[in-house]
C-alpha cells in the first residue's frame, strides 16, 4: 500500500481537550494521542490492521496507570522494555519500530513495519516503514544489517511487538 491509500485511510476523531493528562493545546484521536503525529498514526495502523481484540491506546495495555502512558514516541522503547517480550531483536511485518530521538527527530518517530525484505540466506536486508509527521504519511525504507543476533535498520532504535492479545497469551 503506498502513501496516498494510507493516507486516504487514516482517520482519527478529534478530541478536544478529551484525554486526561492531555495539554489544553492538544487535540488528541480517540487513542488519546496527538493528532498528525507519528503517534497517532501507529495506533491507526494497529487499531485497524491487527485482529488483537484490544485497543492499542496513549494508556495501554489495558490497566496502565493514567500516569504511566506511551506519551512521545522517543519514550516508547522505555515502556515497551516494561512489557514482557514486547521488545524484539527482529523487525516483522505488523512490529512498530522506534526511531532514536535526535536532531531530526527531536520527539522521536514510531512507524508500521509494512514489508522486510530479505536477502537469499534469510537475513534482513531493508525495511518498509509507513509514518506520519505534521499530517502526511510517509513511507521510508532502511537498510539493515546484523549485529550479532539483533537487526540494526537505519537510524532505527527498536521493534516492538504490541500485539497485546498475543503476549498475554503467551504469558499463560
Amino acid at each position: 500500500m503506498g502513501a496516498a491509500e494510507l493516507q486516504a485511510g487514516y482517520s482519527a476523531a478529534v478530541i478536544p481537550r478529551g484525554c486526561a493528562g492531555a495539554p489544553e493545546a492538544v487535540y488528541a484521536d480517540q487513542w488519546c494521542f496527538s493528532i498528525g503525529q507519528s503517534t497517532s498514526y501507529v495506533a491507526w495502523r494497529l487499531n485497524n490492521t491487527n485482529e488483537w481484540g484490544t485497543v492499542f491506546s496513549l494508556y495501554s495495555p489495558p490497566g496502565m496507570h493514567e500516569d504511566t502512558n506511551w506519551g512521545h514516541a522517543a519514550d516508547w522503547h522505555i515502556h515497551a522494555d516494561n512489557i514482557k517480550n514486547v521488545i524484539v531483536t527482529e523487525p516483522a511485518v505488523g512490529h512498530v519500530a522506534a526511531w532514536t530521538r535526535s536532531d531530526t527527530y527531536r520527539y522521536g518517530r514510531v512507524g508500521y513495519i509494512e514489508q522486510v525484505m530479505r536477502t537469499e540466506e534469510g537475513a534482513v536486508a531493508a525495511v518498509t516503514v509507513s509514518t506520519m509527521s505534521d499530517g502526511e504519511v510517509q513511507i521510508i525504507t532502511e537498510e539493515c544489517r546484523a549485529y550479532g543476533a539483533r537487526t540494526q535498520c537505519g537510524e532505527i532504535g527498536w521493534y516492538f511487538n504490541l500485539d497485546f492479545h498475543y503476549q498475554s497469551a503467551a504469558a499463560s
